[in-house]
């Protein structure tokens, strides 16, 4: 298989070479990976087969040209209401033929531990993050708010986006949590938090996450809102044998659904459907 990938600066690269990796087992020269961002000049097919991989399309909106020749995945499809605050709404997406969702994974820089017993973890619950007053007015108070509550807490706010502790703190504090908050992300409801979460085997408490097929099943805990009483009583309630299983079925999700091989195996499986 062949890649064309002009994105090389991105932080999905090591999860998009990875998926390429993978893909390249099953699919011989006749086919091409394509990659670019949204805001990035569309690809003409130089390969029989085509596949294609848009990134970078926070806002919803985006239908790429190449839809009339390949098979297109986008982390962010499109949604019929793309303007603040209905693009997260998580059941609202336009359908197009060829075109399809695809998992966000962990950013370039994070440093996936999962080898760490739950039960032995040094924050019951840990965000580091950046505070957005459009998105996560309601997080960041319950997230204060808990700080004061639950002793074995890392909770840290900052300005910017990837601005905070440094890569290498932030992975290893993920891999010492317990219970990942994972809010919206800044500029969409998808965020690269839930899938760092999963694949370090934290517990993830959330609102709504996108309905994607991929997401089927996913055993993260929904929360009606972010209500810190209600999220104490819930770690309170937790019991050790219940957290050693719901961080194996983190994992394991993880493995089955969202990591570069089960993207691989998604996008292949479109490929044979269509």
């Amino acid at each position: 298989m062949k890649i064309f990938n002009i994105t090389t600066d991105t932080c999905e690269l090591k999860h998009i070479d990875s998926i390429f990796n993978y893909l390249n087992e099953s699919l011989n020269d006749e086919w091409g990976l394509y990659v670019r961002r949204h805001n990035q000049e569309d690809f003409k097919l130089e390969t029989k087969y085509g596949i294609c991989i848009i990134l970078s399309a926070e806002g919803h909106s985006y239908i790429p040209p190449e839809v009339k020749n390949m098979k297109v995945f986008m982390n962010y499809p499109p949604k019929n209401n793309n303007t603040f605050p209905h693009f997260f709404n998580p059941n609202d997406f336009v359908k197009i033929p060829n075109l399809f969702e695809l998992q966000l994974g962990t950013a370039k820089w994070f440093n996936t531990k999962h080898d760490i017993d739950i039960n032995e973890r040094m924050y019951d619950i840990s965000f580091i993050g950046q505070y957005d007053p459009y998105t996560r007015v309601d997080f960041y108070k319950c997230a204060i708010d808990l700080k004061t509550k639950i002793d074995r807490s890392y909770i840290h706010f900052y300005e910017g986006w990837n601005n905070g502790i440094g890569s290498e703190k932030y992975s290893e504090i993920m891999s010492q949590t317990k219970i990942a908050l994972v809010p919206y992300g800044s500029a969409s409801l998808d965020t690269f938090r839930f899938y760092e979460a999963m694949s370090c085997g934290c517990v993830v408490m959330s609102i709504n996450q996108n309905n994607y097929e991929f997401m089927n099943g996913c055993p993260y805990l929904k929360l009606p809102n972010w209500n810190p009483g209600l999220i104490k009583e819930c770690i309170q309630s937790i019991s050790q044998k219940d957290f050693s299983a719901l961080s194996l079925q983190s994992r394991k999700f993880w493995e089955t659904n969202l990591s570069p091989k089960a993207s691989a195996s998604f996008i292949l499986n479109k490929i044979k459907e269509n």
